[in-house]
């Protein structure tokens, strides 16, 4: 259960903020977690709502010491510290590697209404701190986890139009990032290994071979020999 904020536009064009208590709730139709409103505390800008706030928390701290929330010793606990830190490194590195300049290069020329290169960080850093989906990212991480500058404006649609923008820039992208860091740490790349965790390929047929049980890629791999599976060159064989 946590505290957030929840705000309204109203029709002059100002905006309200309520505090509200919720609760993550997992939606076993949807597949996924979404915020359950537990109570609605009032506005932020209300005397009442806050003096409510401090008497709920006097009453938590009656149960339980602050050490005990944040700590021992009054300072923050290892997880929180490094929920709170991380996202600060991550960014030193970031920026290091030139990336924040590349995507900037790449966004500078286009009007897309909105900080794409925050949004893509955000993501990234998401990604590494806490993985989850665009959507629990956008209602809880950035949110109530993590601070991250001129993050927490974005929008759940916006999150979603900084991927577009990078699958279609993907390769002018990476192309920067590559020789940008083997120019920074002087690397001299033969080889690139990369993640296929996620990818899975297969086909409806096995493979038949040819009489001497030798099968071939396409003509954009080169057309290159392989030994069929033993199972298919043998039904081959068969009067």
């Amino acid at each position: 259960m946590y505290l957030r904020e929840s705000k309204q536009r109203r029709a002059d064009g100002s905006v309200v903020t309520y505090l509200q208590l919720a609760e993550n709730v997992w939606d076993a139709t949807k597949g996924r977690s979404q915020a359950s409103i537990v109570h609605n505390c009032g506005r932020a800008d209300d005397p009442e709502a806050i003096d409510r706030l401090r008497r709920l928390a006097k009453s938590i701290l009656r149960r339980c010491s602050p050490e005990e929330i944040v700590g021992t010793g009054g300072r923050l606990a290892p997880d929180l510290r490094l929920a709170l830190w991380l996202p600060y490194v991550l960014e030193a590195i970031w920026k290091q590697l030139g990336i924040d300049t590349i995507v900037r290069q790449q966004t500078d020329t286009r009007h897309l209404g909105f900080d794409v290169k925050r949004a893509l960080f955000a993501l990234v850093a998401n990604r590494a701190c806490a993985p989850a989906s665009k959507l629990y990212c956008y209602e809880q991480w950035l949110k109530e986890d993590a601070h991250i500058e001129k993050a927490q404006a974005l929008k759940l649609h916006q999150l979603y139009r900084a991927m577009d923008f990078l699958e279609a820039n993907k390769e002018v992208i990476e192309q920067a990032i590559f020789y940008r860091v083997a120019d920074l740490l002087n690397l001299d790349v033969d080889v690139i290994f990369y993640d296929t965790t996620s990818l899975h390929f297969e086909v409806n047929e096995e493979d038949e071979g040819d009489k001497d049980g030798q099968t071939y890629g396409s003509a954009t791999a080169g057309k290159k020999a392989y030994a069929a599976p033993q199972e298919a060159s043998s039904q081959q064989e068969r009067p």
